[in-house]
Parts: structure tokens; C-alpha cells; sequence
């Protein structure tokens, strides 16, 4: 049975006022639910300090909740998670980059990012997740998402709860997601080099070879085909149009046109970095894209057809 976190929230923190704590210090609460880089769903209690963006955040477990619990249980919950709330307001880690708690939008806004998706392949686990169309067979999802360290990322999905709770609209949210990406620095790579270490100036750009899109952290990459402008500033320096094989969410090839390698070609070259490179976690989609420098715009061309499943 799903959770209702809104009511949840409700019901602990009208017991939590029960409790005789300065009101300068007494925590927000919220129950949100996190999917992480591994795909799994879990809940977790955020306790917010009223004032500043300091918090605590504690994963539930879900079997806790999946019946009425007294009051008396519900306050045995809360002073055992009120403790380290309070050790870590009197000591602040100067480590937590991240805000545990998604309630301050001022404290998160330049850690929202879109992530691409295809529907076709990925289906959401929450229909109240924000998403936006891109063209037809290819959408991206809003997310919050911070670096634990240099190779761990962790990151939650947007709901319609959260853009409640920050006063947004989603126009506003994909606005600001927009600010976030565009101050990504894209890198062009050679696909053929697995450690992506050789590097290709935008300057010069042959039209007999295919590029890989991507950011200077290889996280997320494909998604700055959403930036117009860079897209066109490429199909200017190639002045030609181009194909977009989404390799991965992290990376995206791009084929100009000129190339002529032939649809089926390029088929083949994108199952099999999808089969043999891109993990499972990191798949996006076998379909192929087209940008149109004259609409600035991208449309799939290729999609996946009875005949080509013994290639997958």
C-alpha cells in the first residue's frame, strides 16, 4: 500500500509539537521519497532546522510505517532520531555541501538537473515525478543531485509535492535547471577511446568522424543536447547538420551527416556500444536522433523495429 508522506508528515510533526523544544531550534519535518543511482526506492524523514539550511536526514524503513502506530510510538521514533538532530546543529559539518532536507529551495536550486529518458525503455516508478518532452521518444526528468565524493553521486527525483512545497511552477523549475546546465562545461571526445582522454577542440571540426558529447565529469552528459545554442554553434562549425546515438545518460555520439554512414550502420554502432560499454543503470535509449539546424530542433528519426532485436 503507498504511503501517503504528506499526511505522515503532518501526523509526526503534530507530535512533535508536543515536545518541549525551543521553537528557534525545533526541526520541520517531511517524509520524501529518494531513488537512488542503483534504482532503489526508499523513504526518508528530513528534519529541517527552522531557520537555517542545516538538517538531518534518516532512511526509513517502509515496513515501520505500513500500519498505524500510537502516539507513544511515534514519540519513541522521535526522540530517538531528535539526538543526533541536535548534536549536529550544536557541531555543523562543514562537509554536508548537500542540504539534507529539500524544503529551503534557495539551499538546492543550483543542484537541479534534467536528466534524459526514454519512455519507451524506462518507465517512471511515480507518476507525480516532473518531466518534460523533448521530441517525440525522448523526455527528461527533474532531479536534485549532489557529489558525496569524487566518484559517488546521489540524487532524488522532482515531485509536484516538492514544487509545492518550494512555490514553483515547473516552467520556473525547468528555467532553473536550464541556468544549471548551461554552466556545465561540455567536453568533445572520441568515442573510439573508452577513458575518454583524448579530447577534440570545438575550432576545428572534420566531418569524416563521430564525436562523443559530454561534460567535464562524465555524469549525465547526454543532457546538454538540450542546449539550442550549442547545438547550433556545432552544426555551424560542421556546417552541416547531425545524428545523436544515445550511448549512454553520461555521453551521447554525434554523427555528421556527411559521414553517410546509413541508418543501419549506425544502428549496429549504437547497439553494440549499448550492449558491450553502457551499463544497465546507465542506458538510455537504441533509438536514433536527428538535429535540425534550420528549426533548431531535434527529431527521432530511427526507432527499434521487429528487425533489429537480434541485435540487441
Amino acid at each position: 500500500m503507498k504511503i501517503n508522506l504528506e499526511q505522515l508528515s503532518s501526523q509526526f510533526q503534530q507530535r512533535l509539537d508536543q515536545f518541549k523544544i525551543d521553537p528557534s531550534i525545533k526541526p520541520v519535518l517531511s517524509f520524501h521519497e529518494e531513488i537512488s543511482e542503483n534504482d532503489i526506492l526508499t523513504t526518508k524523514l528530513y528534519l529541517q532546522h527552522p531557520t537555517q539550511e542545516i538538517g538531518l536526514a534518516v532512511t526509513i524503513d517502509k515496513i515501520y510505517f505500513s500500519e498505524p502506530k500510537s502516539e507513544q510510538e511515534i514519540d519513541r521514533f522521535l526522540k530517538k532520531v531528535l539526538e543526533p538532530y541536535f548534536q549536529l546543529i550544536q557541531d555543523p559539518d562543514p562537509v554536508l555541501d548537500f542540504p539534507n532536507s529539500l524544503t529551503s529551495y534557495s539551499a538546492i536550486k543550483n543542484k537541479i538537473f534534467l536528466r534524459l529518458r526514454d519512455p519507451d525503455y524506462n518507465q517512471e516508478a511515480d507518476p507525480n515525478w516532473i518531466q518534460f518532452p523533448i521530441c517525440q521518444g525522448l523526455h527528461a526528468n527533474a532531479r536534485v543531485g549532489f557529489w558525496k565524493n569524487e566518484k559517488e553521486f546521489c540524487s532524488t527525483p522532482i515531485d509536484q509535492r516538492l514544487l509545492d512545497t518550494w512555490n514553483i511552477d515547473k516552467e520556473h523549475l525547468y528555467e532553473q535547471a536550464m541556468i544549471n546546465l548551461k554552466q556545465e562545461h561540455v567536453l568533445l571526445l572520441d568515442p573510439r577511446d573508452p577513458t575518454y582522454t583524448n579530447k577534440i577542440s570545438f575550432s576545428s571540426l572534420p566531418t569524416n568522424t563521430i564525436y562523443a558529447l559530454s561534460t567535464i565529469n562524465y555524469y549525465n552528459g547526454a543532457s546538454v543536447i538540450l542546449v539550442p545554442s550549442l547545438l547550433a554553434s556545432i552544426a555551424q562549425k560542421l556546417n552541416e547538420n547531425f545524428y545523436l546515438l544515445p550511448s549512454s545518460i553520461n555521453n551521447i555520439m554525434l554523427v555528421p551527416r556527411s559521414f553517410k554512414p546509413g541508418i543501419k550502420r549506425m544502428r549496429q554502432t549504437l547497439l553494440a556500444a549499448n550492449k558491450e560499454i553502457t551499463s544497465e543503470r546507465d542506458f538510455l535509449s537504441n533509438k536514433i536522433f536527428y538535429y535540425d539546424s534550420l528549426t533548431n530542433q531535434i527529431e527521432c528519426v530511427h526507432k527499434e523495429s521487429d528487425e533489429d532485436h537480434y541485435l540487441a
